[in-house]
């Protein structure tokens, strides 16, 4: 309807044959095949319900086709963990300080992104909000401590919009923990041992609470007016410890 005026046409999706070709038939199978093997994936749902369906029209060999995911220990676990607010006990590697740490976290959402399973926690060791990757989890136990559950959404981690705005930073060594925890649009390894990173950001707040976390080993290369956000988050900081000493 366009002011007042009812419009019929024909929708485009009928300009070609709605039955799938033996091409399109094969991808809805393999794609269905991996979606019900991510962790989390009812093997008994309406997915694997029009899956079953669909093994009758595939071309004869289809079966014997399978679709195998590389598996990540202790993703079952953080996602358990996730339901029940149950602390845990890990050991990380980070392979840029080469060093293991213990800590206690509280799991608070687990995904994908890029193939790759992260875990967003309450760090109990730094007091802080981390990301971990999952892979370099060595260690995790359960502690039977339960903290309340609190709900983290997608738009609340910085890098699931494309709307978000994207920074460029230059991490030094001793900061490489940004391009082990966050996950990144692009990287660029320097010669002498720096990493230029652009990743997504919600906020300029959160960019400045990274930007003082790490200190000397980082600056912002684009844009311009984010070059000076480490030195004015860290006046503003001192400025409210004046204001409540």
């Amino acid at each position: 309807m366009d002011d007042g005026m009812v419009i019929a046409e024909v929708p485009l999706v009928f300009s070609r044959p709605l039955k799938l070709s033996t091409a399109e038939l094969f991808a809805v199978s393999v794609m269905a095949q991996t979606a019900l093997q991510l962790p989390g994936a009812n093997k008994k749902g309406p997915l694997a319900s029009a899956l079953a369906k669909l093994a009758p029209l595939m071309p004869a060999g289809a079966e014997t086709i399978k679709v195998q995911l590389p598996k990540t220990r202790f993703v079952k676990e953080l996602l358990a963990a996730v339901e029940t607010g149950e602390r845990h006990e890990i050991e990380y590697f980070s392979p840029a300080s080469l060093k293991r740490t213990t800590r206690t976290i509280t799991p608070r959402k687990v995904f994908e992104d890029s193939g790759r399973w992260y875990v967003a926690a309450d760090d109990h060791l730094s007091g802080e909000d981390r990301v971990f990757r999952v892979d370099r989890i060595e260690k995790l136990v359960g502690t039977q401590i339960f903290d309340q559950l609190r709900e983290v959404r997608d738009d609340e981690l910085p890098w699931f919009s494309e709307s978000l705005q994207k920074v460029t930073l230059r991490v030094q060594k001793q900061a490489r923990w940004i391009v082990e925890s966050y996950p990144y649009v692009s990287r660029v390894d320097n010669k002498d041992g720096s990493v230029d990173l652009t990743m997504s950001i919600t906020s300029k707040h959160w960019l400045g609470r990274l930007l003082l976390r790490a200190g000397n080993g980082v600056k912002v290369l684009k844009p311009v007016e984010y070059r000076q956000l480490a030195s004015q988050t860290a006046q503003n900081v001192l400025s409210r410890y004046k204001k409540t000493a």
